[in-house]
């Protein structure tokens, strides 16, 4: 059973569009009569999450996720309440959707996420094996967000920087992380369902982290000139062109590929591969979290070219201090990954020094594996 620790556990609470405690639902009834009802997602000390919707002309509610489905019990209020019992297996983050009578639901009184190119309710069950992602009595660092004017879109482009604790008061210049999120996501997703502050602070306060700054820029570029520009090349040149140059006149950082890394999850790990794989004059490190080495869904000749320098691998584990993958056994893409070790295989890089490859247990295509390569790959950077 899940032994609930609270203090400072705020991530059970800490979603971006959700607050807690949960404030009542209003509903008025044909009389006029008023009730206040208590919806949305609770987490209970046990470790359980108690469902509650609100929806009394249906007949039928169930809660659906990658990782779990709940049928909930319809009340004589006109609500349907459901217990999901804290399991090890289905700890961690995790979107899921409210079907009613057979029709998704986006329940606006539970927490609610950006994900899948749509807003989505989330819960973050407790999870004993990632205590890095609570807030923990130890120096924080800040998270601001930037716009800057990007040459390659002709547009404003935005990011938010996380800068570890003493920045704000002091004169040190850091290396940068260059960390990106997963398609139809943006640039928040890697703070608030990451949880990199909390990561980063507690990894630098227990002395397993080098300082280091980290920038998230939003990877879903729409636009150039007014046209749809969509395209892995539009994001690298904006990254390289006028992302870098902004982060590097605004924060005092350290220059040089040896203070540069390239890291992300899913599409990011694409995008980390297409620009990091190609510019070892710029990254030395490279991480790709349930991560694809070229593009997810394109096995063309031209979709490897960027690959060009596995040839090598004596060049290749000079060029890169760092070259880490990992991914969740459960994930729905983890055959993506098997073509990428045999290609790794093929050149002898995965016999490197440099090389490191993780599998997490009972992981999926989410966040739980994300926060645990982060956690994996940061203590990693930095150290030469």
């Amino acid at each position: 059973m899940f032994d609930a620790n609270f203090v400072g556990a705020q991530i059970y609470q800490d979603w971006p569009l959700h607050y807690d405690p949960l404030l009542p639902q209003t509903v008025t009834g044909p009389d006029g009569t008023v009730r206040n009802l208590n919806t949305g997602v609770r987490i209970l000390e046990n470790g359980d999450a108690v469902f509650t919707i609100y929806a009394p002309a249906v007949k039928e509610v169930r809660v659906t996720s990658k990782a779990f489905d709940l049928e909930l019990t319809k009340q004589d209020d006109g609500t349907f309440i459901g217990t999901l019992p804290w399991d090890p297996v289905k700890a961690g983050p995790h979107s899921f959707d409210y079907i009613l009578d057979g029709a998704c639901f986006l329940d606006p009184y539970a927490p609610i996420s950006w994900h899948r190119n749509r807003p989505v309710n989330y819960i973050d069950i407790p999870d004993p094996e990632t205590p890095y992602i609570h807030v923990q009595d130890v120096p924080h660092g800040s998270v601001t967000r930037e716009i800057y004017w990007s040459k390659a879109m002709n547009r404003y482009e935005r990011c938010i920087v996380y800068t570890p604790p003493g920045y704000m008061n002091g004169t040190e210049s850091y290396p940068v992380l260059y960390l990106q999120h997963g398609m139809t996501e943006n640039e928040v997703t890697w703070e608030f369902n990451g949880r990199v502050s909390s990561i980063m602070d507690n990894g630098i306060a227990a002395g397993e982290i080098v300082p280091f700054i980290i920038v998230m820029n939003n990877g879903m570029i729409r636009y150039k000139n007014g046209e749809r520009a969509f395209t892995d090349k539009a994001f690298g040149d904006n990254l390289l062109g006028s992302c870098i140059p902004y982060i590097e006149e605004h924060y005092r950082v350290k220059t040089g590929p040896e203070n540069r890394a390239m890291a992300g999850l899913s599409m990011g790990s694409t995008q980390s591969s297409l620009i990091g794989l190609t510019h070892p004059e710029i990254f030395s490190a490279v991480g790709l979290f349930s991560g694809f080495m070229r593009a997810a869904y394109d096995d063309s000749p031209e979709s490897l070219a960027h690959l060009a320098g596995l040839k090598d691998p004596a060049k290749f584990a000079k060029d890169y201090k760092v070259f880490f993958r990992a991914v969740g056994d459960k994930d729905n893409l983890k055959e993506r990954f098997a073509m990428d070790d045999a290609l790794c295989a093929q050149y002898g890089i995965d016999k490197l020094p440099n090389y490191h490859r993780v599998i997490y247990a009972n992981q999926f295509h989410e966040f739980g594996a994300w926060r645990r390569a982060l956690h994996d790959f940061a203590p990693l950077l930095f150290r030469w």
